[in-house]
């Protein structure tokens, strides 16, 4: 009605030009609102399942160095992200722990099941004692010295060392993940909030609104996607660090670790030359700016 009432008043001020151009802003606005408002439920699912298509195929690209890529199963890429850091965290300092190496070939050479028959048991008084036995076959029979009596210091340290290990990988994957799940947030609320920008749009002087909140949203959206691709860096890294430094000793283990440490760390305190060198300065991390910038593309290819 308001919309309706200021076209007639530029008509009648002899503005048809003007009235021409808000005219077709307002068809703008009711298309909007038809087409994108009226399916927001329909939008939002198809963008999450397309999203998540997409990072199982960004995340499972970190597995192309060894040759082991599956596009296929829906959690894949996930699931190798999280294996790399279990393996990392708490996998290979159980094997420094008692066996002194991460190389489970020369740990099995003595016995196929070595690893697997200490945490196979539950760990209550019936186990006991077959605990027991098993340490003192690793002691006496397979000279194993790492599960003697006298490696319980360099055990807790080793233990000290995996905890630090542990806690600064948590940290970052944490981090991304709660990134992710805040933006991804901010887009859902802003979403909603388009249908009251969509009504203030045909206030006269308010008809782009809309598109400056949609240009929001769509920005919000880009950055929780773009967040997967912190999961692939940190993937990558930990598999040029395994390429470099294959973690088959103790001392290449921790060494493996230090240098994936020190990797993270530099790309985090240089992100910004990183992302300059990468982009030519074309990035930002402002959602408005983002969703501006894909919307002005789209509009200069069409």
């Amino acid at each position: 009605m308001f919309a309706l009432t200021h076209l007639l008043f530029l008509v009648y001020k002899g503005n048809a030009r003007e009235a021409l151009k808000r005219a077709f802003l307002i068809m703008c606005l009711i298309g909007f609102g038809v087409g994108i408002l009226a399916n927001a439920g329909n939008i939002i699912r198809g963008t999450n399942n397309i999203g998540k298509d997409l990072n199982n195929i960004i995340m499972n690209s970190t597995s192309s160095i060894d040759g082991n890529i599956d596009y296929i199963h829906e959690n894949s890429g996930m699931n190798h992200i999280r294996n790399q850091l279990f393996d990392m965290t708490i996998y290979r300092t159980y094997l420094v722990m008692n066996y002194g190496t991460v190389d489970e070939k020369e740990i099995k050479a003595k016995g196929k099941d070595r690893i697997d028959n200490i945490l196979k048991l539950d760990y209550d008084k019936k186990s006991e004692k077959e605990l027991d036995d098993i340490v003192k076959d690793e002691v006496e029979k397979k000279n194993n010295k790492y599960m003697t009596q006298g490696y319980v210091f360099q055990k807790l340290a080793i233990s000290v060392i995996g905890f630090i290990i542990t806690l600064f990988m948590s940290i970052v994957f944490l981090s991304i993940s709660f990134a992710k799940l805040i933006f991804s947030t901010f887009a859902l609320f802003l979403f909603l909030f388009l249908v009251f920008s969509w009504i203030v749009s045909f206030i006269p002087g308010f008809e782009l609104s809309v598109f400056s909140a949609f240009a929001k949203t769509l920005g919000y959206i880009i950055l929780s996607a773009c967040m997967t691709f912190l999961f692939v860096i940190v993937g990558l890294c930990i598999k040029l660090a395994n390429s470099f430094i294959d973690p088959d000793s103790q001392n290449a283990y921790f060494l493996n670790s230090i240098f994936i440490i020190v990797i993270l760390f530099v790309m985090y305190k240089k992100r910004a030359q990183i992302i300059n060198f990468v982009s030519r300065g074309n990035i930002s991390f402002s959602p408005s700016a983002i969703g501006a910038g894909v919307m002005n593309r789209t509009q200069e290819r069409f």
